[in-house]
């Protein structure tokens, strides 16, 4: 589960260091969180933590149509800044309806997303004129 964090941590890092760099070209990177949502992504877990998942999933779970909805606002919605972290609600007993969330404390370092940036650039050999 640490690796499967690490990821998600490196794809917001990633969002706002392209916000950061791409902002004086006019374009917005927007971080956005789906909640959970049964993807099958634990299909091949071992099976008691397949059960318990498939249990969180449908205590917390959401519909992968509903997970859509943060991505579909920040693509849509032009007031939406990159300072802006779209995501649901984890309130089981409620909607789940999209909304602005805190980045986690971690996503806000701004000199590891840069380092991550820079890190990305040099193993893929890949570099963005920004």
């Amino acid at each position: 589960m640490a690796g499967y964090n690490r990821s998600k941590l490196s794809n917001i890092l990633c969002a706002r260091e392209l916000n950061r760099r791409a902002k004086k070209k006019g374009i917005t990177s927007i971080a956005v969180h789906p909640g959970t949502s049964p993807t099958g992504i634990g299909r091949n877990a071992p099976k008691g933590t397949k059960a318990f998942g498939l249990l969180l999933m449908k205590i917390f779970g959401t519909p992968p149509d509903q997970s859509s909805w943060p991505s579909l606002i920040a693509a849509t919605d032009s007031t939406i800044t990159g300072d802006i972290y779209v995501g649901l609600g984890m309130n089981p007993l409620k909607a789940k309806k999209p909304k602005f969330v805190d980045f986690p404390k971690k996503a806000l370092d701004v000199q590891l997303a840069e380092k991550l940036w820079l890190l990305s650039e040099k193993l893929t050999g890949v570099h963005y004129d920004l």
